[in-house]
């Protein structure tokens, strides 16, 4: 019999496949010939809502499978860690309403036509790197103060996810932007800031 946290990182990666699969060209250009009425104006809308439904049994499984207790981080320790996920929360609250919460969305997009590309994001944090929101998810994951084998193995399997799921998105980002995004990558690391800028170096 397979541990309980083997079928956490196999649902979460089942996840994670239809997830990508959702977003690739191939899908959404075979949904645009299948519903040329209904595409894109309400793709983004839809992928969002499945995206939301197919989350709902990682987290039944996380209710209700068994579960080992790794370790809990002791007060007053555990303050700072709350409080660094809460300024990781915050930081990413503000990346995502620079980049327009309601254009991710799709809701506007389903009320009207859908409109050109919004210009590429580049400043604020995402002057820092190329995918704050990852970054700041993956740290918050791991300052969580009561981590159990099950809570792990979701948060591990979370972060390649982003790892692989970045890296499949700025395949897309270089089609929509080309040279522009190809400049900006070359900058901007993708997930890690840089200490010190080249010019410093020169």
């Amino acid at each position: 019999m397979l541990p309980p946290w083997v079928w956490v990182v196999l649902v979460a990666v089942d996840y994670g496949v239809i997830h990508s699969l959702l977003a690739a060209d191939r899908v959404k250009r075979s949904a645009e010939q299948r519903y040329p009425t209904l595409f894109p104006r309400y793709y983004r809308l839809a992928y969002n809502f499945l995206a939301f439904v197919f989350l709902i049994p990682i987290g039944l499984l996380m209710l209700y499978l068994p579960d080992t207790r790794l370790y809990t981080i002791p007060f007053p320790y555990i303050l700072a860690t709350l409080a660094g996920q809460g300024v990781c929360l915050l930081a990413a609250g503000l990346a995502l309403k620079g980049t327009g919460v309601a254009d991710l969305t799709g809701i506007p997009d389903a009320m009207a036509a859908p409109s050109t590309p919004a210009p590429l994001k580049t400043d604020g944090a995402y002057s820092l790197v190329r995918h704050p929101v990852y970054t700041l998810a993956m740290v918050a994951m791991a300052l969580f103060p009561w981590m159990t084998a099950n809570r792990l193995a979701l948060f591990i399997t979370f972060a390649v996810y982003m790892v692989v799921g970045a890296g499949l998105e700025e395949r897309r980002l270089l089609r929509t932007y080309g040279e522009e995004y190809a400049s900006y990558r070359r900058r901007v690391p993708m997930f890690l800031p840089r200490l010190f800028t080249r010019s410093e170096f020169d």
